[in-house]
């Protein structure tokens, strides 16, 4: 007999763990997405959980499905694996395994929920149902309460073929791994970087560490096309070499989601390389030396008052790179980088971008605004034609401007201080992170139309002009609260027309709201350059002074990523190039200490006495089964950089365990058993006892096994960074295995 199967290579994979008790109550642990596609073992991909590339229908008919299949095969009580394949294009589902047990996958679901799979499926067995039984880290909820995470898991495998040279390392349905790592991060990006260095292969992120392979294109797209161990480090080298994403996802079939958010972090290592120096002086002395007049706001509000021109003076405009203007363009990816405005992005693009203070819009009105165009959107899906794109113009947005334009609010901006204040902030980096064409500072609002520079985005100069000057109007005009609304109005500019229309909406606002000379502040420059156009029929091309007013040097380019203080530091890295709002990006995009050391030039004991002085240091945050919503008992860690830090503090005296990482050949779970024993000898003597890991697969990584887990790499930077947090009395390492 020959059995002839539709083949599913380059399909989507999935898992669903599924647990079912004697009632037939069915509940999914944890979803599951492959990295890789079909055609590559499970055990040897790259696996992100929850699933990040389904719609929620799309899960919901899964999720159906998956229940069917575990009555259907007949598993009364316990839990079970179920895989599917989607068919990347028509969303076309197939079930291709399902493991009615307890398997390697059920390990991996307990340690990203925080779920006990097998412990449930234990007390299934004897007869108890899911809604009696308890979940031991919120201690309230039922476990037929189903798993939220707020977070993302990504776990890597770990290969040896150093230890076969011999052995064909191409990836098939074949396992070929003999251990894999785990890590938890808020995003994507930052989870996948942590797992990569969790592998303990000397690699310590992505790319960008010092161990990447100078390997020509043409090499990497064979290396593209045939799944390896290393894949995941060539895709990046194919970014930086410049493959397209289309180019990528049709050698890999890895879905376009993935090799975005691989993309984000190249463009990031790129940038991180090419920072530019901070130019923030550190004394007054040397502030003056650089243009810098703290002194001078007198002069430039009474200018301001009596109808005169800002005061500018001439610098060299050869500094200039890019003064072209250029359309929003069809063929480029439009990328979403966050859930509210501002967040639709174009390399190269000019914006049109519209903040308003806090007050202008209140609740009472944007909320009624809001589902109305909820409503309308509703039932007029897109694509629109001309006429209904023009309906919802005039309800929606014309209708919207009018009323906003009419001066609602305590209009701060009125103030002549207060309009200097942020005058002067949108000059500030005006020809070095962005180039400004126009803007008006109005009563109550702000139009702004820029292109920013190089890897200047969208979304940080935005919130480095809105966080300064909410600082320092709070301080300057004895106020308190938010200055500015959460979100922001922006559009990418399309063409040379609607660069003439935003650059006449600006000049003519302050006239149409009838207001006084002294109500606002206009800067029309026109210094972006139409096909065609030469650098002298560009009008105003001199960038504005570093006048001050009534604001230090120190404190515009002391940004804080909140809006309720400013940060200042006398400790900048020997090389210079690392600001503390660059710094913070890059570590919440998961790049480590040697990353950004190998980027600059600089050590990695440099880099984190750098991090630790401008106070970047991870918060840690719990894993607690439901996302927050209820009270989690068990201190379960994984590290992140954000605001909130629930590690919780005791006065026990304590010993950090070191884990052995991820297994592999002469080192597996015996070494893990040494550890496990260590934190059990250590309670009885009294100790808290702390243990650091980051693979699934171990006792030791069970949450009730010590006082404390942290799920986190075992690379200096991350023990250095816990023990700096816990201050335990001593550390147990181990040695053990063997080297190839």
């Amino acid at each position: 007999e020959v059995l002839i199967e539709e083949s599913l290579v380059g399909w989507k994979e999935f898992e669903l763990e599924v647990m079912r008790d004697r009632m037939d109550n069915c509940v999914v642990v944890c979803s599951i997405e492959n990295f890789d596609p079909m055609g590559v073992h499970t055990g040897d991909s790259i696996t992100v959980a929850p699933v990040q590339t389904l719609t929620d229908k799309e899960y919901q008919m899964m999720r159906d499905a998956a229940f069917a299949v575990i009555r259907e095969i007949g598993v009364e009580t316990g839990g079970s694996n179920i895989q599917f394949a989607v068919h990347p294009e028509n969303g076309r589902m197939v079930v291709i395994e399902m493991n009615p047990r307890v398997s390697r996958s059920s390990a991996l679901a307990s340690k990203a929920t925080g779920f006990p799979i097998a412990k449930i499926a234990a007390k299934l067995a004897v007869g108890y149902t899911l809604d009696e039984i308890k979940n031991d880290i919120t201690r309230e909820t039922p476990a037929c309460f189903e798993p939220t995470i707020d977070y993302c898991v990504v776990k890597v495998p770990r290969f040896t073929f150093e230890k076969f040279p011999q052995a064909d390392a191409t990836l098939t349905t074949r396992m070929k791994s003999v251990g894999e790592a785990m890590a938890i991060g808020r995003t994507f990006k930052e989870a996948l970087q942590k797992a990569l260095r969790s592998l303990e292969i000397k690699r310590f992120g992505l790319l960008g560490d010092g161990a990447d392979n100078d390997v020509d294109l043409e090499t990497l797209r064979l290396k593209l096309a045939i799944p390896n161990a290393e894949r995941i480090f060539y895709i990046a080298q194919a970014f930086q070499k410049g493959a397209s994403i289309d180019e990528v996802y049709e050698l890999t079939k890895i879905d376009r989601w993935f090799l975005q958010n691989l993309a984000q972090i190249v463009e990031k290592a790129r940038f991180l390389e090419n920072a530019p120096p901070s130019r923030a002086p550190r004394d007054v002395s040397s502030a003056r030396k650089s243009g810098f007049q703290p002194d001078s706001a007198d002069e430039h509000l009474a200018r301001r008052v009596a109808n005169q021109p800002p005061i500018r003076t001439q610098t060299n405009s050869t500094d200039i790179v890019d003064l072209g203007f250029r359309g929003l363009d069809p063929q480029q990816a439009i990328v979403q980088k966050r859930g509210h405005l501002p967040h639709w992005e174009q390399s190269g693009a000019t914006y049109f971008v519209t903040f308003r203070l806090a007050d202008s819009l209140p609740a009472d009105v944007l909320t009624p605004w809001k589902d109305e165009r909820a409503a309308w959107l509703k039932l007029h899906p897109q694509p629109w034609d001309w006429k209904t794109a023009r309906e919802y113009m005039r309800k929606f947005e014309e209708e919207r401007e009018h009323w906003l334009d009419q001066g609602h609010g305590s209009c701060l901006l009125r103030e002549p201080q207060a309009a200097a204040i942020v005058a002067e902030s949108l000059d500030h980096f005006h020809q070095q992170r962005y180039l400004i064409d126009s803007y008006v500072v109005m009563p109550n609002h702000v139009h702004v139309l820029f292109k920013p520079l190089g890897e200047h985005s969208l979304v940080d100069i935005l919130h480095s002009w809105k966080s300064f000057t909410a600082n320092v109007l709070n301080r300057k005009m004895n106020r308190e609260g938010a200055v500015w609304m959460h979100e922001s109005f922006d559009t990418i500019v399309r063409d040379a027309e609607h660069l003439r229309v935003c650059r006449d909406y600006i000049a003519q606002n302050p006239k149409k709201a009838h207001l006084t000379p002294d109500e606002f502040v206009l800067e029309r420059r026109d210094v972006l350059l139409l096909e065609g156009e030469t650098r002298s029929e560009a009008s105003c091309l001199t960038p504005p002074s570093r006048c001050q007013p009534a604001v230090t040097a120190e404190e515009q380019d002391a940004r804080q990523p909140s809006e309720a203080g400013s940060f200042t530091s006398d400790t900048a890295p020997a090389h210079g190039a690392l600001e503390r709002e660059q710094l913070l990006r890059a570590k919440k995009f998961g790049f480590s200490d040697r990353q950004l050391a190998v980027a600059n030039g600089a050590t990695g004991s440099k880099i984190r006495a750098l991090r630790k002085s401008l106070g970047i240091t991870p918060t840690y945050r719990l894993v607690d089964t439901c996302a927050a919503e209820f009270e989690a008992y068990t201190p379960y860690y994984y590290s992140t950089y954000g605001d909130e830090n629930e590690r919780r503090e005791s006065d026990k005296r304590k010993i950090m365990i070191l884990g052995g990482g991820p297994n592999r050949i002469g080192q597996g779970i015996e070494f893990d058993y040494c550890c496990v024993h260590a934190a059990f000898a250590l309670r009885e003597l009294g100790f808290e006892t702390i243990m650091v890991n980051s693979n699934p697969e171990t006792v030791s990584t069970d949450y009730d096994t010590s006082d404390k887990l942290y799920f986190e790499p075992l690379t200096l930077e991350d023990v250095l960074n816990i023990y700096d947090q816990e201050q335990p009395e001593g550390v147990f390492v181990q040695f053990g295995g063997q080297t190839p």
